[in-house]
């Protein structure tokens, strides 16, 4: 009997000791089948909108229809300074985490995703989707078409399930926790993932205790009314009853309840994202266009989309560069060399300085085409997805705020069949720009561009034929826009005899852009079907921020690749067609007119 008390003691002693490991943080309805995917009020107060699906998913499932990507290039150069207005903050991802490394040669790329990635929230508890890499496609060849650099590479960022989701439920990412400890002030001791996976260790090791119901319910109520607060505690702030459920089913389960819409409401005050897919356009020029996935009816919503605002649009501004008197790199503010390319993703009018971002799901895959538009903006519903028409009547000064409370309708203008490409009426302002630029590009277009190819298209091309040594570029160099990299992961040395033999599978992707390195010899490899392999050197950077030099023999050619030199692609041509599409007329509030120098 001793023995058997003490056992328990002990295992009551363990449970409290896991307790404490936990605490000691420091604070630093039923399917519409119109619709399978919502945009609506997010359960998550105070968080704005959501996204909803309208059926059950599956782990594994893929949500949307794969979004454009669109970098924002040397922000803080261009502007000037470390911090200033942008809406685009809290909507962004890592430029070179997406794949944009090479777009810049410093680390000041961000990825804007206007669709699924902007509406997307963030429960700890409950994350069920992740995002994927975008592809990367410069199909418009800038010898031969005016469209080259006027749209983004980068599309088909999708989205997949990652827990079943119950219809009607929300969808969440996990924004990393950084975004929660660096916004203390707003979230406080918010449980951080790991610490919801180690309270649900913790409940389920309490729910095990070999102890009458009435001493596990006393021992619980201690917990609750711990004198201290942080992540850990938070993480075990639960009812008796939710305890005893979290043992049984699983934290996720105390959580989703309160994840879900009612699917009537998603359909009367919510917005359809899934009636678009991307695909080649009909158009020449245009790159990816829309279509419909299902049929519609003339004044049926095609689409809703909130919108991020510019109160001034020279926060598209690029800038020349030049040096100061200490010898610094700064911009020159009295010469524009450019703007960035989500201009031409942000609805303008030639008489305001507000652009209008869209972030719905498919929407910026919608071409200009005045004879043949099928679809035409309108504004939503004033509080419709976070539409306030009270911002009608501020000027463009005042619209220095962090809210989104502006939103757009799309509306079909005639019947649609499931498979016609989408159309909007950009205005007569920029179809007029557009024909002025095709005269100016087929006028000035260098022949040299003839020759001209992206490194993704050398690595589609020569990925596997034998690269020249350093020796050899002295009198065959490769393109002034191509450099070689390496697999970062060569600095250790086993890497090496882990990627040999790999069947010349290519080890990079899109997000990995290698590090610089010299091919100083080339040679046959008898163990490797006497493909080459080569010698090379490779050029790394500490966490100082200095350089070092590392030697590598039989380096597989796989592990080597093409990368664009920063500020070669498209992108940065110098006269790469930029204008707004017009908000019309009739729908443009007259406070965000002002007299302006038309550009």
């Amino acid at each position: 009997m001793i023995r058997r008390i003490t056992t328990q003691l002990l295992f009551i002693g363990t449970f409290l000791f896991e307790i404490r490991n936990v605490c000691s943080e420091r604070k630093s309805s039923e399917l519409n089948s119109k619709c399978d995917l919502y945009i609506a009020e997010s359960t998550i107060a105070g968080a704005g909108l959501g996204l909803f699906v309208g059926s059950e998913k599956k782990a594994g499932d893929i949500v949307g229809p794969g979004d454009v990507a669109i970098p924002l290039i040397d922000l803080r150069f261009h502007r000037g300074k470390n911090k200033f207005f942008s809406m685009f903050t809290d909507y962004v991802w890592k430029g070179r985490v997406m794949g944009m490394g090479q777009e810049s040669n410093t680390d000041d790329v961000e990825a804007y995703v206007p669709g699924l990635d902007c509406v997307i929230n963030c429960n700890l508890a409950l994350i069920n989707i992740a995002k994927s890499l975008p592809n990367f496609d410069p199909s418009l060849n800038r010898y031969t078409s005016p469209g080259a650099g006027a749209v983004t590479p980068y599309f088909n960022t999708t989205s997949h399930v990652t827990a079943d989701i119950p219809a009607g439920g929300e969808l969440f990412k996990f924004y990393g926790d950084i975004y929660f400890t660096s916004r203390y002030e707003i979230f406080g001791d918010i449980p951080l993932r790991e610490n919801l996976t180690e309270a649900e260790k913790v409940i389920k090791r309490w729910m095990a205790l070999n102890i009458s119901d009435a001493a596990k319910e006393s021992l619980w109520f201690a917990v609750q009314n711990l004198p201290w607060t942080s992540r850990g505690v938070n993480a075990l702030r639960t009812s008796v009853s939710q305890a005893r459920q979290v043992a049984i089913q699983g934290i996720r389960s105390i959580y989703q309840p309160q994840s879900i819409r009612i699917l009537d409401q998603l359909e009367s005050e919510g917005r359809c994202q899934d009636n678009i897919r991307h695909g080649v356009s009909t158009l020449p020029h245009a790159g990816r266009g829309a279509f419909a996935t299902r049929s519609l009816k003339a004044g049926d919503k095609v689409s809703g989309s909130p919108l991020l605002h510019i109160p001034n649009r020279i926060f598209t501004n690029m800038y020349a560069r030049k040096r100061t008197l200490d010898g610094k790199w700064a911009r020159n503010k009295t010469e524009i060399v450019g703007r960035q390319i989500v201009m031409n993703y942000c609805w303008g009018h030639v008489d305001s300085r507000v652009l209008l971002c869209p972030y719905g799901a498919g929407v910026n895959f919608i071409n200009h085409n005045q004879t043949k538009a099928n679809v035409k903006i309108q504004w939503a519903p004033n509080g419709i997805i976070s539409h306030n028409d009270s911002w009608f009547t501020l000027t463009a000064a005042e619209m220095y705020k962090y809210d989104v409370s502006l939103a757009f309708d799309y509306i079909a203008l005639q019947d649609i069949e499931v498979g016609d490409e989408l159309f909007l009426d950009y205005g007569s302002p920029w179809e007029n720009a557009w024909n002025k630029h095709k005269e100016r590009w087929l006028q000035n277009k260098p022949s040299e561009w003839n020759e001209y190819a992206p490194a993704e298209v050398w690595n589609r091309k020569f990925g596997r034929s034998p690269l020249r040594t350093a020796a050899e570029q002295q009198h065959e160099p490769y393109p002034e826009h191509i450099l070689i990299r390496c697999k970062k992961n060569l600095s250790r040395k086993t890497y090496i005899d882990k990627i040999r033999g790999g069947n010349g599978t290519q080890l990079f992707k899109i997000s990995d852009k290698g590090v610089p390195c010299r091919i100083l010899k080339r040679y046959h490899d008898e163990s490797l079907a006497d493909e080459f392999v080569y010698d090379v050197e490779l050029t790394l950077k500490n966490s100082e921020g200095s350089h070092n030099s590392k030697m590598r023999q039989g380096v597989p050619r796989n592990a080597i690749q093409f990368v664009d030199v920063p500020y070669s692609t498209d992108i940065h041509l110098e006269h790469a067609f930029r204008f707004s599409p017009q908000i019309p007329n009739e729908i443009l509030p007259d406070a965000w007119r002002e007299s302006i120098h038309r550009e």
